[in-house]
């Protein structure tokens, strides 16, 4: 099956620090909020520093979920602009 008729369009890649090149561990999910929420409290419990969410359709980096020290942080597109 390609990806772009997944059934979960959305990729979570999972870094366990936030300068890492090589993602620790990845995900799938059916919707945005679900691949949303899913990042966010993997940040938020400190499994991971960072997460990026990608739509698999186009390729582009959704959402970029950092944790910082004054709590977790949710970006539009990577934290260096929108741009992948």
């Amino acid at each position: 099956m390609s990806a772009k008729f997944s059934s979960r369009p959305f990729h979570t890649r999972y870094y366990a620090t936030v300068t890492m090149r090589e993602h620790s561990r990845s995900g799938a999910a059916a919707s945005e909020t679900g691949a949303v929420r899913a990042a966010v409290v993997r940040v938020f419990v400190q499994e991971y520093e960072k997460a990026v969410i990608i739509d698999r359709r186009t390729g582009a980096v959704i959402y970029t979920v950092k944790r910082t020290t004054t709590g977790v942080k949710l970006s539009y597109g990577n934290d260096k602009g929108l741009d992948a």
